[in-house]
């Protein structure tokens, strides 16, 4: 059952849902494939202002390896992704996650100000450093991390969100491409960004590694900080040419963007300048690492016992996580057309999907009655 509209974003809406068999809630991002689909285009880049991104196109079985992945992720610091229902044929495409009651993290004001202390900051950093140390774990760059893709739940937990355009890394594969044009270009690594001569050439392989969700962190850890991303610009192309090259800088007065407000901020901690530098190099391959970041100084600050921190929630202590080709196959679920010869098969079959994914639970769930959004 549908109850309301949660957001809108970039790629789509999230709509909140209610499982009555299992009394339960999901959200339900509903994709507009069309609309994405224009992004993947060869002609799409140009027409994306002059700023660009290289780019490359996914194929299926490379999604639906990443799609089972994430759907066997389960970490207190990852949104878990229960489904996802596709009909080729159709214009959207269905994700079902996990509901966070808490909604976004609230990082600023209304004013653009941010809203965190140091500490809070800290706290919510944290939550992300394990989320994406185990997203990295098993093999998946996240590829759009930001403020606004950190949830909370009402215990205050926060959790990374929105797979819709994730990519499958791996050392030993010689093909990796980028899948698309994807993320947000403020939060964009130098080696991502290029200009119109440099869209051409193909993409060094070696360039799309971890070290682009840890460029991410860091420009969502200086927006915890300073209510704004370090790199700003009017078009994108201006953006894809001041990252790369434009020196990170911490201001010490912050004037509102749409009022005369203005906020003069501390001097900066010695031990957060550092961090932010480190995470924030422009060259990928002395950016510091995920491990590093876990035993800076400023990141176990308020930690009693640091090291014990650190090996505890390392990913390696989790459960393997292995897919078959079978879940690979069955990554997506297709949505049959809802044409009236069809509807008692369509559900019949979605009835004995659900029992299969959930025949090792304590409880049968059945989400046959929130799932009448077509």
């Amino acid at each position: 059952m549908i109850i309301r509209e949660l957001g809108r974003g970039t790629h789509g809406k999230v709509k909140l849902a209610f499982d009555t068999a299992a009394g339960e809630y999901f959200a339900i991002k509903i994709i507009d494939k069309e609309s994405r689909d224009r992004r993947l285009r060869p002609g799409a880049a140009a027409a994306r202002a002059h700023g660009n991104v290289r780019i490359d196109v996914d194929k299926m079985e490379k999604v639906k390896r990443e799609i089972a992945i994430l759907k066997k992720c389960c970490h207190p610091n990852v949104v878990r992704l229960h489904e996802v229902i596709d009909d080729a044929h159709a214009r959207r495409i269905y994700l079902v996650i996990e509901f966070m009651d808490g909604g976004e993290i609230a990082w600023r004001d209304n004013d653009g100000m941010p809203k965190m202390g140091a500490a809070e900051a800290r706290s919510v950093f944290r939550d992300l450093v394990l989320g994406v140390e185990y997203l990295h774990y098993v093999g998946v760059l996240h590829r759009d991390l930001k403020p606004q893709n950190l949830l909370c739940n009402k215990a205050g937990r926060v959790k990374i969100s929105d797979f819709g355009i994730d990519f499958k890394y791996d050392e030993k594969d010689e093909e990796r491409e980028l899948a698309k044009t994807a993320g947000t270009p403020a939060f964009f690594a130098p080696e991502m960004c290029c200009t119109n001569e440099e869209l051409a050439k193909p993409l060094p392989a070696n360039v799309i590694t971890p070290a682009i969700d840890i460029w991410a962190m860091g420009v969502t850890l200086y927006c915890l900080i300073y209510g704004r991303v370090p790199f700003r610009a009017t078009t994108e192309f201006e953006l894809f040419n001041i990252i790369p090259r434009q020196q990170l800088e911490f201001p010490q007065l912050l004037e509102a963007s749409d009022s005369p407000m203005s906020k003069i901020m501390p001097p900066l901690d010695s031990e957060l300048h550092d961090l932010l530098v480190r995470m924030l190099d422009k060259d990928f391959r002395t950016r510091i690492t995920i491990d590093e970041i876990k035993h800076h100084p400023w990141v176990v600050r308020d930690l009693a016992h640091p090291s014990s921190w650190a090996h505890e929630t390392d990913p390696v202590h989790r459960p393997s996580l292995n897919v078959t080709l079978q879940e690979v196959e069955q990554a997506v679920v297709p949505k049959m057309r809802q044409q009236q010869d069809e509807e008692q098969g369509f559900r019949a079959s979605l009835r004995r999907r659900i029992s299969q994914m959930h025949s090792t639970a304590t409880k049968t769930k059945s989400s046959l009655d929130w799932l009448k959004i077509w």
